[in-house]
């Protein structure tokens, strides 16, 4: 059990880093997601959307 969940961590991990690196990659492309998580449907915060490319770039 203990092999599992050190594995099952190590993975969670790579997801994370791959995710973020994925994101480095393509800035802009993140920045329209953000737009959309900030849509009225999903978070309700269209005060943000014009600052998702400067927080897609930090």
């Amino acid at each position: 059990m203990k092999y599992i969940t050190h594995l099952s961590r190590i993975l969670v991990g790579v997801l994370f880093v791959v995710s973020g690196f994925i994101k480095l990659n393509d800035p802009v492309g993140f920045s329209f997601k953000l737009e959309e998580y900030f849509s009225q449907g999903v978070l309700d915060l269209p005060v943000l959307i014009p600052f998702a490319l400067a927080i897609a770039f930090l």
